[in-house]
Protein backbone atom coordinates (compact mmCIF):
# COMPACT_ATOMS: atom_id res chain seq x y z
CA UNK A 1 0.00 0.00 0.00
CA UNK A 2 0.93 3.55 -0.76
CA UNK A 3 2.19 5.14 2.46
CA UNK A 4 2.75 3.80 6.38
CA UNK A 5 0.00 5.36 8.88
CA UNK A 6 1.25 8.41 10.43
CA UNK A 7 0.76 9.40 13.94
CA UNK A 8 -0.27 12.59 14.58
CA UNK A 9 1.35 13.55 17.68
CA UNK A 10 5.21 13.01 18.56
CA UNK A 11 3.53 9.33 20.79
CA UNK A 12 2.86 7.14 18.29
CA UNK A 13 1.34 3.96 19.74
CA UNK A 14 3.14 0.88 20.88
CA UNK A 15 3.34 -2.45 18.82
CA UNK A 16 3.29 -3.94 22.27
CA UNK A 17 -0.29 -2.53 23.38
CA UNK A 18 -3.80 -3.42 22.25
CA UNK A 19 -4.21 -2.31 19.10
CA UNK A 20 -6.13 -3.74 16.23
CA UNK A 21 -5.33 -3.62 12.08
CA UNK A 22 -8.89 -2.52 10.36
CA UNK A 23 -8.42 -3.49 6.33
CA UNK A 24 -10.62 -3.66 3.07
CA UNK A 25 -11.66 -2.77 -0.57
CA UNK A 26 -12.70 1.06 -1.55
CA UNK A 27 -14.81 0.84 -4.74
CA UNK A 28 -17.05 3.15 -6.44
CA UNK A 29 -21.00 2.75 -5.87
CA UNK A 30 -22.82 1.66 -8.73
CA UNK A 31 -20.16 0.01 -11.14
CA UNK A 32 -17.73 -1.03 -8.35
CA UNK A 33 -14.74 -0.23 -9.75
CA UNK A 34 -11.33 0.15 -7.23
CA UNK A 35 -10.62 3.43 -6.10
CA UNK A 36 -7.03 3.77 -6.31
CA UNK A 37 -5.07 6.63 -4.60
CA UNK A 38 -7.84 7.74 -2.28
CA UNK A 39 -6.68 8.81 1.05
CA UNK A 40 -8.62 7.36 4.31
CA UNK A 41 -8.07 8.77 8.13
CA UNK A 42 -8.96 6.80 11.11
CA UNK A 43 -9.12 8.83 14.16
CA UNK A 44 -11.05 7.98 17.70
CA UNK A 45 -14.69 8.55 17.81
CA UNK A 46 -15.80 10.79 20.66
CA UNK A 47 -17.25 9.89 23.99
CA UNK A 48 -20.49 8.77 23.70
CA UNK A 49 -20.93 7.32 19.40
CA UNK A 50 -22.26 4.40 18.94
CA UNK A 51 -21.55 2.18 16.11
CA UNK A 52 -23.19 3.11 12.80
CA UNK A 53 -23.28 4.53 9.64
CA UNK A 54 -22.06 8.33 9.11
CA UNK A 55 -22.81 9.90 5.64
CA UNK A 56 -21.85 13.27 6.79
CA UNK A 57 -19.62 13.33 9.92
CA UNK A 58 -18.88 16.50 12.03
CA UNK A 59 -15.40 17.13 12.43
CA UNK A 60 -13.07 16.57 15.85
CA UNK A 61 -13.92 19.12 18.28
CA UNK A 62 -10.41 19.04 19.82
CA UNK A 63 -7.47 17.80 18.28
CA UNK A 64 -7.38 14.10 18.43
CA UNK A 65 -4.98 12.14 20.81
CA UNK A 66 -3.78 10.10 17.26
CA UNK A 67 -4.56 10.41 13.80
CA UNK A 68 -3.45 7.63 10.93
CA UNK A 69 -3.65 8.22 6.86
CA UNK A 70 -3.11 5.70 4.82
CA UNK A 71 -3.70 5.25 0.46
CA UNK A 72 -5.55 2.91 -1.09
CA UNK A 73 -3.79 0.95 -3.63
CA UNK A 74 -4.72 0.59 -7.18
CA UNK A 75 -6.64 -2.42 -6.53
CA UNK A 76 -8.00 -0.19 -4.13
CA UNK A 77 -6.81 -1.97 -0.46
CA UNK A 78 -6.06 -0.62 2.48
CA UNK A 79 -4.85 -1.44 5.87
CA UNK A 80 -4.43 0.45 8.78
CA UNK A 81 -2.17 -1.42 11.33
CA UNK A 82 -1.87 -0.92 14.80
CA UNK A 83 -4.68 1.23 15.72
CA UNK A 84 -5.95 1.40 19.37
CA UNK A 85 -8.11 -0.97 20.32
Amino acid sequence: LAGDPTPASESPVSSTSNSTRVHGLLRRAGDRAPLAGVALFAYPAPAGARPGELHDPEPPAAEPPWVRRIETDDAGAFALDELPA
